[in-house]
């Protein structure tokens, strides 16, 4: 089987990518959806931690503003990354388990924070989706409704985009539209399905 990381900057496009391995038929393996059951999981432990404040009315998690406290602090993100990053790599290894037994020939791990992480040396191949930083910082301003500030604070808790594509094995470009995006997973796809 192999084992692909998929990585990219913030608003650069992977998830779209995901759906479009989805739509041929790969499984993927969505890092932010555990995160996310792994927040809920933990909320009361967060709560404690990072004030009450951070669930709402309707007891759910406010995590805009459990993120805008963390990408802020770095200390507090580690704490809140200790949180849930043990549930997620153990669900990580079983989904992978159960792919291998099943018989699967790709698998794709869609995991934001893969060189943060430094996960390199998990993969046979990573997939990196790259805009320019700019274009990333406007689209995560329209499509989340943050500040300049806010945006450039989480993009400045990752990694630099440029540097992720110079680690990358593949580079998916998304400059264009989701068609041209969408032509080059299908390309990748086909040549993934001539190796086996």
């Amino acid at each position: 089987m192999k084992w692909v990381g998929l990585t990219g900057g913030i608003a650069s496009g992977k998830t779209t990518v995901a759906n479009v391995f989805r739509e041929l038929g790969v499984p993927v393996i969505d890092a932010d959806q555990l995160a996310h059951s792994a927040l809920e999981k933990n909320k009361e432990k967060i709560a404690t931690y990072f004030g009450r404040d951070v669930i709402n009315d309707q007891g759910d998690l406010d995590r805009r503003l459990l993120g805008q406290r963390v990408f802020k602090n770095e200390k507090q993100l580690k704490t809140l990354e200790s949180m849930i990053h043990p549930y997620v790599r153990e669900k990580v290894k079983e989904k992978k388990r159960l792919f291998e037994v099943s018989g699967e020939k790709l698998v794709i791990y869609d995991v934001p924070l893969l060189f943060e992480k430094e996960m390199q040396a998990d993969f046979d191949e990573i997939i990196v989706v790259y805009v320019p930083e700019e274009v990333s910082k406007q689209r995560l301003m329209e499509r989340n409704g943050l500040t300049l500030e806010e945006a450039e604070a989480r993009i400045g808790s990752q990694m630099d985009i440029e540097k992720k594509k110079e680690l990358a094995h593949v580079t998916f470009l998304n400059e264009g539209d989701r068609d041209e995006l969408k032509a080059q997973v299908q390309d990748y796809f086909r040549s993934q399905a001539q190796e086996t």
